[in-house]
């Protein structure tokens, strides 16, 4: 089971995280199997350039790492059925820098969660499980996935809208007043 779920977590590594490394481990217990997935992806560093003109609130990540780690527990019951249990973390990194500015920003955190479900498998064919257990596991990061975005990028963008709001007509006249104090300079 170890080489086959290391063979179809490469391929998922491949196509859906385009790059960095899979590894899993798989072992007896009482009444089934366990297997640990792990994949990680790091990207960068490299300091984006600014466009000229460009508003600093726009700088693209420069660097990040998203590192997932899955840990199934697989029961086997009777009429070829199994209860999978599922324990998820991930942990989330992304550092943002403009090059030539002073602005630098990092942000990480981790979020774990776990789903039971039952599912029938082939007891001749240990890839069955595998298949199962990968299904779990694509689900699990696109919830792990979105609950991240929603939980650090959203509240992020609360805290910090909360924080400073210049709206329309504060900025037309802060504009107003940069532009007349260039006029008087010269």
């Amino acid at each position: 089971m170890e080489l086959t779920a290391n063979e179809a977590f490469n391929r998922y590594r491949e196509l859906y995280y385009e790059g960095g490394v899979s590894s899993c481990y798989a072992w007896e217990i009482d009444g089934g199997f366990a297997c640990a997935v792990a994949v990680l992806k790091t990207a960068g560093p490299a300091a984006m350039p600014l466009p000229e003109g460009e508003d600093p609130r726009r700088t693209t990540v420069s660097s990040g790492g998203w590192n997932a780690m899955h840990v199934v527990e697989g029961q086997v019951g009777a009429d070829s059925k199994c209860k999978y249990k599922l324990t998820s973390t991930v942990t989330l990194t992304l550092d943002s820098e403009a090059k030539g500015m002073a602005s630098k920003s990092d942000l990480s955190g981790s979020l774990s969660r776990s789903m039971e479900k039952e599912k029938t498998f082939d007891p001749r064919d240990p890839a069955s499980h595998v298949a199962n257990f990968g299904e779990l596991i694509e689900e699990m990061e696109g919830r792990l996935r979105d609950a991240l975005y929603e939980v650090y990028f959203g509240k992020t963008r609360q805290v910090v809208s909360s924080m400073r709001s210049a709206d329309d007509e504060r900025r037309a006249a802060q504009h107003n007043l940069m532009a007349e104090m260039m006029a008087r300079k010269k």
